[in-house]
């Protein structure tokens, strides 16, 4: 009987944490979109897909909140908002929890974009030298949780 209890509490404490509702929604979350780990979309080569990737977010775009870099502790990318100006990530969303849903692809980037993300990262534009290949995601939508 007590082994029963402990397996339903189990069961019910499971439930609870994998329903966490977003306290923030932003664009069109595809429920159906196929989950993937951030290890393995930076690993990848293959053609533009639609994904679910999720992490913490540790950077926002300040001017208008047009992407976030999402990140799982190991890796980072860099993830656009799809209708930047009718949907903005808010700064104090740093250091939350984020799902985001969109197309991820490898892409080549000009020097000039890199150093321009770099500016807006607070980063080392002058560390930047040539044309980047980046793996990035265009977000059609974005939960994010508290």
């Amino acid at each position: 009987m007590r082994n029963t209890i402990l397996a339903l509490s189990f069961l019910a404490l499971s439930a609870a944490c994998s329903s966490s509702k977003p306290a923030m929604v932003l664009g069109e979350p595809k429920a159906a979109t196929p989950r993937e780990t951030l290890v393995n979309l930076m690993a990848g080569t293959g053609s533009p897909r639609e994904v679910r990737v999720e992490g913490t977010i540790t950077d926002v775009c300040r001017s208008k909140g047009c992407w976030l870099m999402l990140s799982d502790g190991k890796e980072s990318m860099r993830v656009s908002v799809k209708k930047c100006g009718e949907v903005a990530v808010p700064v104090s969303s740093i250091g939350k929890r984020v799902a985001a849903y969109g197309t991820v692809e490898r892409k080549t980037i000009s020097e000039a974009t890199a150093k321009h993300y770099a500016e807006e990262s607070g980063g080392d534009p002058g560390k930047i030298v040539g044309d980047q290949v980046v793996i990035a995601m265009t977000a059609q939508g974005i939960e994010i949780f508290e």
